[in-house]
């Protein structure tokens, strides 16, 4: 492929670009590194940006971090208005998933 991901990253990617210029409201695409079974909790949870983790020795995510990363969007009141990130696991404390959400935003939605 002439570029990094291939043809189904391309096309992922152009789903998140329709759905972000869309006009729906809020808009909040989680782009896990790769997914695990396990529970939630469990691993320090850390975001990214522009697919910049792909570069750096992360692990696999659990699929139910994900989800309750996904259902703490969709709860909190000051999630912004579209957020899109890469979220990935390392050893370490576990992450609450409020957290998750304020280390993915980028400096001006702070």
């Amino acid at each position: 492929a002439p570029y990094e991901g291939g043809t189904d990253l391309f096309w992922k990617l152009q789903g998140e670009a329709f759905l972000l210029s869309a006009n729906l409201g809020s808009v909040v695409v989680i782009k896990p590194c790769g997914l695990g079974d396990g529970p939630a909790g469990a691993v320090s949870l850390v975001t990214g940006h522009d697919d910049a983790m792909l570069a750096t020795d992360h692990g696999p995510i659990a699929r139910a971090d994900v989800a309750a990363v996904a259902v703490a969007a969709m709860l909190a009141a000051s999630t912004p208005a579209t957020l899109r990130m890469d979220l990935c696991s390392t050893p370490g404390p576990p992450t609450a998933p409020a957290e998750v959400l304020k280390s993915a935003q980028w400096p001006w939605q702070k």
